[in-house]
């Protein structure tokens, strides 16, 4: 594991932090030990990002995302998280209320642009129900490390869709300028991420944060979204934020993310983050 003692979107080290621990099945499957790792809950207070300060290294993150929800893993998670078969079914039957809310919107989102469809790019989508569903007459291409799959062509998307991604990454600066590779000069970026999008006055911060770290290593407020997209050089055109996610479109300010907009780099960061880009 990547010891994080700084902010992993803006680098600052006024953070505040309180106890956490590792799940039993992602310590069993990226063989990790929990009696030698102290694994603690951080708070940004500048970005408003939710975090755990201890982050998978690429070995860890190859353990993890091989063989990704097929029958081998969801058989070993059910022996730590009984259940889980039953939950896992429900995130992948695209005919269920949840999931065809989540086509419908993103076909209507996109509409709202009022820009031709173009290629399409889903970084990080699996099969690539989503945005298959969302444009069935679209030129789409689905990239998902877990596979295995050929790496798609850099610069030649119209359109780069990244939903529910953000969250598993370790290191989300160089996991978005990885995605942003991928985009045409002028091209689009959708971004969403579970909440907590909007957190009401008063709520304790580590709330919306569970106890233990699992396949979710970061937790991005609106806040922390936007504040990430400005660091990248993205400007939102369009924005969705509730308590349960929140929505972007955004454009490139420049074609790639400038190197100066990278914070220090975390000591003993090597290998790929979480999704498979460099760590800067």
């Amino acid at each position: 594991m990547i010891p994080a003692n700084q902010c992993i979107v803006c680098g600052t080290r006024r953070i505040e932090r309180t106890e956490g621990g590792i799940a039993p099945f992602l310590a069993d499957r990226c063989r990790i030990d929990p009696a030698t790792v102290r694994i603690q809950r951080v708070w940004c207070p500048l970005c408003d990002l939710l975090f755990f300060d201890q982050r998978l290294d690429e070995e860890e993150v190859h353990r993890l995302y091989s063989g990704y929800r097929d029958e081998t893993y969801v058989r070993e998670r059910c022996r730590f998280e009984p259940g889980y078969a039953e939950r896992h079914g429900q995130c992948v039957d695209i005919q269920n209320e949840v999931q065809q809310n989540r086509v419908a919107d993103l076909k209507a989102d996109f509409a709202a642009q009022g820009i031709p469809l173009g290629r399409v790019l889903d970084f990080g989508g699996g099969d690539g129900w989503l945005t298959r569903n969302a444009f069935p007459h679209g030129d789409v291409v689905v990239f998902d490390l877990a596979d295995g799959a050929a790496v798609p062509p850099r610069e030649s998307f119209d359109l780069v869709v990244c939903a529910h991604v953000l969250e598993h990454a370790s290191f989300p600066l160089p996991f978005m300028a990885e995605v942003m590779a991928y985009m045409k000069p002028g091209g689009l970026l959708y971004l969403e991420v579970p909440g907590p999008g909007r957190r009401p006055p008063g709520t304790p911060v580590f709330e919306y944060m569970g106890p233990v770290m699992h396949e979710h290593v970061s937790f991005f407020s609106a806040r922390a979204v936007f504040r990430l997209l400005r660091r990248c050089g993205l400007r939102p055109v369009w924005t969705f934020t509730a308590r349960e996610v929140t929505k972007v479109f955004a454009r490139a300010l420049e074609d790639k993310l400038r190197p100066g907009c990278l914070p220090p780099p975390i000591r003993g960061a090597r290998g790929t983050d979480s999704r498979g880009a460099p760590p800067g």
